[in-house]
């Protein structure tokens, strides 16, 4: 467990690093240094990289057996409404009321498996268009802090 928290640690520093040297290029007027990407470009990689160290810091917390409270303090709860607002999609009800972080729970999951780990899941019935019922698995959003060693 403890080479799992040190290979993310250096994932973590390692993009880190990378985000120090992209985040003053997005400046169109006062930048002073050397330019490898365009603004434009260095604000979507700023970004991009932005909600993968979420995702990262998330998943490396909850090796370590914390929780999005403990990444995240000052989160408010997800609200249906507000979601709306900033991103133009509807959110599922299931994450009402959740930490934000939950809507991450698929790229929290890539970088556990990476390590040997998953987040739990549970099985969950669903609806067709044309009322036709089928099951499938989906994220256990009440037990999420509970990982999951995969067996080799």
């Amino acid at each position: 467990m403890e080479t799992i928290i040190k290979k993310f640690r250096e994932q973590i520093a390692k993009l880190e690093k990378e985000q120090k040297t992209i985040k003053p290029q997005r400046k169109t007027v006062h930048f002073n240094g050397e330019r490898t990407l365009l603004p434009y470009d260095a604000w979507v990689t700023a970004k991009h990289n932005k909600e993968i160290l979420r995702a990262m810091y998330a998943a490396y917390n909850l090796l370590r057996g914390k929780n999005f409270y403990f990444t995240e303090k000052n989160a408010k709860p997800i609200n249906r409404k507000e979601y709306y607002e900033l991103y133009g999609v509807s959110l599922n009800e299931k994450f009402e009321g959740k930490h934000p972080l939950t809507i991450y729970l698929n790229t929290i999951n890539y970088y556990l498996e990476e390590h040997g780990y998953c987040l739990p899941r549970v099985e969950v019935e669903r609806t067709r268009w044309n009322g036709e019922k089928y099951k499938t698995t989906d994220y256990d959003i009440d037990n999420y802090e509970k990982i999951i060693r995969i067996s080799e």
